[in-house]
């Protein structure tokens, strides 16, 4: 089926067109010049970081940062990080996808690096990188010419979900595999290649490890909807697809695409396997989210689309502005570069619907991430089962911004055409376009200034670059239209917008990147690291919060730095008795000190619902000191009227009037991340509190005797006694991990090795 007629310059033929212009046999130093180009923007840009005078901010510095050392302390010793004892009581930090616990490229990174910190931005930087190369190498086999992709992908790397999202380095992981999962996946709808769909959901389970996971499950949707539009439009405008009845070619897509979903579902199937099965009753995070917190939290606010006229609006989101209260600094910034945005619009002037498909894809996209403000996230959340399991709707137009460079990318195979060619035609609506678009700018850039009650001439620096930027770009079209420069002048000039513009973009964007005031906190990070992972010389002592000269007193995971067990840290595994316990002295006395092991020998039952929660929490203030309140492993892990069944009467605990926990002397044997050994003397049969955070994996033995551990206190565990000597180990095993981590890592291996072999000179001969 085509696409229908292709528009061309007024009295140009198409196929002279197409031998001015042949992007593929371009000089591939060209390529090489743009990829050092992106690499050099880049690390200019970051300066102040890469020179030590700047540290992440954030969730950059709370985190990522801290989390990516303790894969490397482990990667370093020979071992996976599985549990996490220095964060909130104890975390199964192997199942949250964003720790990179699972990914060999992490893990290869921590085992290389001599300093984890240093590796730590050189990686967050190296994710930019990797984009911006992938983008390059996708729009060269999109035909486009090397400047013009050029500037694409200098607008892609400073694009505002790399800038607002600089913080959470999960989501420009996964956001730098994008161009890179497109690549090999349009590739393989060109050739109907099954093995090029293999290599996309590679690429795509790789994305994951390490990823942030809505961006992980919308990647399918966007390929998906992609695929549609190329499949469709046979007779696309780069690249060729084959001429086959549209029913077989959708009938190759559909294989394909559950190709892709099989190999990319075994390659993330360490971390997503085990965030569904290994942290039920840890987190509630392991189900899908209720509707309302799901389309309504993090939106991209409506007005922030006008973002796309200036990088500096989206900061007036912070403090004492805060424009858009609705949604976080990080989630109100679609900025893609002033000639990105012109490009991008001016592709849709050549009326091909292959670009009209790209448009309504991006429209698509947008209307999802302004959320409640439309309907369209609400019936994902409904038709599309995924969908429930993230919150954050802004993060939906990371795929608006790429589908508007890939429209930008298309403008610059016309504007070579008509350079090459030697055309006139045309030109003047590309000048046209621009004029329009920076008049929309401005008046948009004025009317959220005012919004922030701010003015034009009040705003300085910002201002002059978007005068500056927009005027030069104007100014440029309009030269080139009216012939005053030469075309090779007019490529250059667009050039040195772009660099300048991504250059300025990075400075303007760098509060939500880095700052000078968090690194006194990074500096004590690296002096006080430690490197060992066994807690035994510590002891059991935990504090409340991570130390204070890491920060003032908050929610954080610094501490896993300096290897310091803390009970109140920040996870995205969040459980709902976890913050009112550690708002509460009463009860969070349990859990903090050196005394963390308790016994009783009077439990009583409690369900495992807010009512119960409530009692135990007016009981425990009554006594000064909480009892023991046991719950069934079937009670953790699911509904609370599983729980009676899988206690014995004896377990259930007697009507008598609650007693107080009692401390239990222990005599600390061995202390691991995942093993918990001490010896204790008890002087009758009783239970023990031991106030690390329970979760389904953990077994237990008594002198050598298999025992279940129960939930204890909403949050803990708790093993039965009896009375003399008791040898207590504890061991963290989730059964199956190791071979979910063959099977990913092995299929990475394999499909690597192949292509490898398949580059080989032997291959080319025997494919002949």
């Amino acid at each position: 089926m085509n696409a229908g007629p292709v528009s061309t310059p007024q009295g140009v033929p198409e196929r002279e067109l197409e031998a001015a212009i042949s992007p593929l046999q371009e000089s591939r130093y060209l390529w090489f010049v743009a990829a050092v180009v992106i690499a050099v923007v880049l690390v200019i840009g970051n300066l102040d970081l890469v020179r030590g005078k700047s540290a992440p901010v954030w969730d950059a510095i709370d985190y990522y940062a801290p989390m990516f050392s303790l894969v490397a302390d482990h990667a370093k010793a020979g071992k996976l990080l599985l549990w996490n004892p220095w964060i909130n009581g104890g975390s199964p930090d192997f199942a949250d996808p964003q720790s990179g616990a699972n990914s060999p490229i992490i893990l290869l990174l921590g085992v290389l690096s001599h300093d984890p910190f240093k590796a730590f931005v050189a990686y967050w930087i190296g994710l930019w990188v990797f984009g911006g190369l992938g983008m390059l190498w996708l729009l060269r086999h999109l035909r486009c010419p090397a400047w013009g992709a050029l500037i694409v992908s200098l607008g892609f790397v400073s694009c505002g979900f790399y800038t607002g999202h600089g913080e959470h380095t999960s989501s420009l992981y996964s956001f730098s595999f994008l161009p890179w999962i497109v690549w090999r996946f349009d590739l393989a709808l060109e050739r109907r290649s099954y093995w090029n769909m293999v290599e996309a959901g590679v690429l795509w389970g790789v994305s994951a490890l390490g990823g942030y996971p809505a961006v992980v499950i919308l990647n399918p949707i966007f390929l998906t909807l992609w695929a549609l539009g190329r499949v469709w439009f046979a007779r696309a405008e780069f690249g060729r697809i084959s001429s086959k009845p549209l029913g077989k070619r959708l009938a190759f897509l559909a294989l394909g695409l559950s190709l892709l979903g099989v190999v990319g579902a075994a390659v993330i199937s360490p971390a997503y396997l085990s965030f569904i099965v290994d942290t039920k009753g840890y987190t509630f995070r392991s189900s899908s989210l209720d509707r309302h917190r799901a389309i309504a939290e993090g939106p991209l606010p409506p007005a922030a689309m006008g973002t796309l006229a200036s990088p500096y609006l989206y900061l007036l989101n912070l403090a004492p502005h805060r424009i858009w209260p609705e949604t976080d600094i990080s989630m109100s910034n679609v900025y893609t570069g002033v000639l990105v945005v012109s490009l991008a619009f001016a592709a849709l002037q050549a009326h091909r619907r292959w670009r009209l498909w790209l448009a309504i894809i991006a429209a698509f996209f947008l209307a999802c991430a302004v959320g409640p403000h439309l309907p369209l996230r609400g019936w994902l959340y409904d038709f599309v089962l995924p969908t429930r399991y993230f919150r954050f709707p802004s993060l939906f137009s990371a795929y608006a911004i790429f589908t508007i460079c890939i429209l930008a990318a298309l403008a610059t195979i016309d504007l070579e055409r008509l350079r090459k060619a030697g055309i006139s035609s045309g030109r003047r609506r590309f000048f046209l376009i621009s004029a329009v678009l920076t008049i929309v700018a401005c008046l948009s850039y004025e009317l959220i200034l005012r919004s922030a009650h701010l003015t034009f001439q009040g705003a300085g620096r910002p201002s002059r670059l978007l005068l500056l930027l927009w005027l030069s770009s104007l100014l440029t079209f309009f030269l080139w239209w009216r012939r005053d420069i030469t075309g090779r002048l007019f490529v250059a000039l667009l050039l040195a917008i772009a660099v300048y513009d991504a250059g300025s973009t990075l400075a303007i964007s760098r509060p939500t990147m880095y700052s000078p005031y968090t690194l006194g906190w990074w500096k004590a990070m690296r002096s006080q690291h430690v490197k060992s992972l066994d807690l035994t010389p510590y002891g059991l002592d935990r504090h409340l919060f991570p130390p204070a000269d890491l920060a003032d007193f908050y929610q954080h995971d610094r501490n896993v730095t300096v290897k310091q067990a803390v009970l109140a840290n920040d996870t995205g595994m969040v459980n709902q008795y976890f913050q009112p316990y550690i708002a509460d002295p009463v009860l969070y006395q349990l859990a903090v000190g050196g005394q963390r092991i308790w016994f009783s020998d009077r439990p009583e039952y409690l369900p495992l619902d807010d009512k119960a929660f409530a009692a135990y929490v007016k009981e425990s203030h009554a006594l000064g000191l909480p009892a023991l309140a046991l719950h069934s492993t079937g009670e953790m892990v699911g509904p609370s009227s599983q729980a009676t069944s899988n206690l014995s009467g004896s377990e259930q605990g007697s009507a008598h009037s609650p007693k107080s926990l009692s401390p239990a002397n222990v005599e600390l044997v061995r202390y691991l991340p995942n093993k918990l050994e001490f010896r204790y003397r008890a002087t009758q049969d009783g239970w023990l509190l031991v106030t690390d955070r329970w979760a389904k994996d953990w077994k237990a033995d008594v002198n050598g005797r298999p025992i279940e551990v129960l939930g204890a206190n909403f949050l803990f565990r708790a093993i039965p006694v009896t009375c003399g000597d008791n040898l207590v180990r504890f061991q963290y095993r989730p059964p199956g991990y190791m071979g979910l981590i063959i099977l990913s890592w092995g299929v990475i291996l394999l499909v690597g090795a192949a292509d490898i072999l398949r580059m080989t000179p032997l291959s080319h001969r025997l494919r002949k």
